[in-house]
């Protein structure tokens, strides 16, 4: 953007010369109108000195009044505050529902694998649980992904269809290419997820940045 651009946006913006730019706007206008219908110059002139000497009844000027404030109010209104990142709509919870729900609910299943090699059934809520597998969400969890022996299964048998219900995570079930017998099922973060994944860390830093305010 330019100074000219920058200058003209700045006097926009300024309550006294904006109504001065206003004015001259609508006065602009009004030559060009009177020039087309034909009127002289004289003409015009004689009509802008009678249009700012006219003499408006006091209940006119009272409507008019009325009638700008009524205005202001409504452009109060229309430029109300932003929606808060808590009232995004996630499926079919708003961010802050969908977070309440899933930090009230935990996952207290031990999987054989995690029996087998005396692992104990993890104790976090699903949004913890959530942000732990991000990584393996995004690369995609089957049934041998290299996650599986860490945590015996819990994330391709156990979080995964949890986070289904929610929307967070996708399956797809794909026949085997030397056994199609056999299918294949991935698990990988769904649009929904993402969103939720992106409005938790803008939160974050919502947060950070309301933290070296004070």
């Amino acid at each position: 953007m330019n100074k000219t651009q920058e200058l003209v946006l700045k006097a926009w913006k300024d309550p006294v010369w904006s109504k001065v730019i206003s004015v001259a706007l609508i006065g602009l206008v009004s030559v060009l109108w009177a020039t087309y219908v034909g009127y002289s110059f004289a003409q015009i002139v004689e009509l802008l000195i009678y249009g700012l000497s006219f003499r408006l009844p006091i209940y006119v000027l009272l409507s008019f009044v009325g009638l700008y404030l009524l205005c202001l109010q409504a452009i109060k209104f229309i430029k109300r505050k932003p929606k808060s990142l808590w009232n995004e709509q996630v499926g079919h919870y708003t961010f802050k529902e969908l977070t309440d729900v899933m930090r009230s609910q935990t996952l207290p299943i031990r999987t054989h694998g995690m029996s087998f090699s005396g692992q104990e059934a993890p104790d976090d809520n699903l949004v913890i649980l959530f942000l732990n597998y991000t990584i393996q969400l995004n690369a995609g969890i089957t049934i041998d992904y290299p996650g599986m022996q860490s945590d015996g299964g819990f994330g391709f048998a156990v979080l995964c269809p949890k986070l289904m219900s929610f929307g967070l995570v996708d399956c797809s079930e794909v026949p085997d290419g030397l056994y199609p017998d056999i299918i294949n099922t991935t698990y990988r973060m769904s649009e929904l997820g993402r969103k939720f994944l992106s409005l938790i860390e803008r939160i974050e830093i919502q947060a950070k940045a309301n933290e070296s305010k004070t």
